[in-house]
């Protein structure tokens, strides 16, 4: 709890002045976000930074979707603590000719437990088959060291393949944004989201992932964003488990952001 309260007040620090004196450009986005996870069991915090390439405040579309919708390159770095555990990621989108998008991520986890540490290099690319329609695949891959108590440690390493389908069709600020996604190698998942948009500035939607294997390892949550005008937005979600022998409440989602 006091971790998190430092950084809400840091969060509040660093947003606060752009909320009060609104630029005319707006290239920049803080996310600070907390999740409680597995029954409450673990708790999650997180906060990104990303940076646009191009003013969102002149693009068209709800807001979540203008850098999608306008091809607009962005950079992001995120760090999240859950526990003992803690993640750095860097992640990037870049445009390109013909109607395709580039994508690459990094990250970095360390467990201050038992010293353990995991590390992903992952690329995507994906192409504008249609005005809506989006089809693209890509390829990961995952280092893992662990250390035991006897002090002896060992290594192990995989690859990743996500094909997937995005689908969206936004007019006037009402419609859908579909996105499929099949995670294959050692483990093997599926994952979804669908969000409804009823305006420029609030969507509902749900976000489900299940074990290819076991379906009944899964978790779907529903979700709703409003934004209070241009620079300010709130995320909150509820989460379950559907399955026969588990149910109630999973997951709970809250996330802050603030555009400048």
């Amino acid at each position: 709890m006091e971790i998190a309260l430092k950084t809400v007040l840091t969060l509040l620090a660093l947003t606060l002045p752009s909320l009060v004196h609104a630029q005319s450009t707006d290239q920049h986005q803080i996310d600070f976000g907390f999740s409680d996870l597995y029954d409450f069991d673990e708790q999650f915090i997180g906060l990104s930074y990303t940076y646009a390439f191009e003013d969102l405040a002149m693009a068209s579309g709800p807001h979540n979707l203008k850098s999608y919708l306008n091809k607009i390159d962005t950079v992001s770095t995120t760090a999240f603590y859950i526990s003992d555990f803690y993640d750095i990621e860097l992640d990037t989108t870049h445009y390109l000719d013909n109607n395709l998008v580039f994508k690459s991520e990094f990250s970095y986890a360390r467990d201050k437990r038992d010293g353990d540490t995991f590390a992903t290099l992952g690329a995507t690319l994906g192409k504008n088959v249609t005005t809506n329609l989006q089809l693209g695949v890509g390829v990961k891959y995952l280092y893992e060291r662990n250390v035991y108590w006897s002090g002896e440690h060992d290594t192990d390493n995989a690859w990743r393949l996500s094909p997937y389908i995005r689908y969206t069709k936004v007019e006037n600020g009402q419609g859908w944004d579909l996105t499929f996604k099949q995670i294959n190698g050692r483990e093997n998942y599926y994952q979804g989201r669908a969000n409804y948009y009823l305006n420029d500035s609030f969507f509902v939607g749900l976000v489900a992932s299940a074990e290819t294997g076991d379906l009944d390892n899964n978790n779907f949550e529903v979700q709703s964003q409003y934004w209070f005008g241009n620079h300010f937005a709130l995320l909150f979600g509820l989460g379950t488990e559907l399955s026969s022998d588990d149910s109630g409440l999973n997951s709970v989602t809250l996330k802050l952001t603030s555009r400048f």
